[in-house]
């Protein structure tokens, strides 16, 4: 079976694993689980995973310390921390420290988990689609300068764009509709 996320589960209590994996098994999420934060720094070495739920108090490594640890390794994580103290230092500092996407609290609203979850893989998804068109848009950049140091005058005279359309400076700020009207004025449909 192809899973479109992982969620890496980390929590010292086994029964916890348990629970979590199960609920969140059936909304169709790959689940990779560790029992303390050093295996689940091996797991993120060894996996693709977009989405960690971490315990708060665990022994060694704590859940903040941990998230912290992704934060700097592996920041196109989404990172969640769950723990039974509902406390707002540990939320504030979780929240500042290791950039958490949110505080859960023990025991949890299954609804809310998956909920929260649904909402932070939505999130993932969005920050990777910018992530690919903002590297589209230094790729044509650098393609541009490039030209524009080989053609000097090729990218700033419409003249020289052939049958392309040049959008000055002034026409960014208008409408889609005012661009469609200037750019299209014959096209019928086009304005509709």
């Amino acid at each position: 079976m192809t899973y479109r996320h992982t969620i890496l589960l980390v929590d010292d209590e086994e029964h916890v694993l348990r629970s979590l994996s199960r609920l969140l098994r059936r909304e169709g999420y790959n689940i990779l689980t560790a029992n303390n934060a050093l295996d689940g720094l091996v797991i993120l070495r060894d996996n693709a995973v977009n989405l960690v739920v971490s315990d708060q108090e665990m022994p060694g490594l704590g859940g903040i310390e941990f998230l912290k640890t992704i934060k700097v390794r592996y920041p196109e994580i989404i990172r969640i921390i769950l723990t039974g103290q509902g406390d707002t230092l540990t939320a504030i500092s979780a929240i500042n420290e290791g950039e958490v996407y949110r505080f859960l609290t023990k025991p949890w609203d299954g609804d809310e988990l998956k909920i929260t979850i649904r909402q932070a893989l939505e999130h993932h998804d969005l920050l990777q689609e910018v992530r690919i068109l903002v590297n589209g848009i230094k790729e044509q950049s650098s393609l541009l300068n490039r030209l524009e140091r080989e053609h000097p005058g090729i990218t700033k005279s419409p003249e020289r764009l052939g049958d392309a359309y040049y959008i000055s400076e002034d026409d960014l700020s208008m409408s889609l509709e005012g661009l469609m009207k200037k750019y299209f004025p014959d096209e019928e449909g086009l304005n509709a």
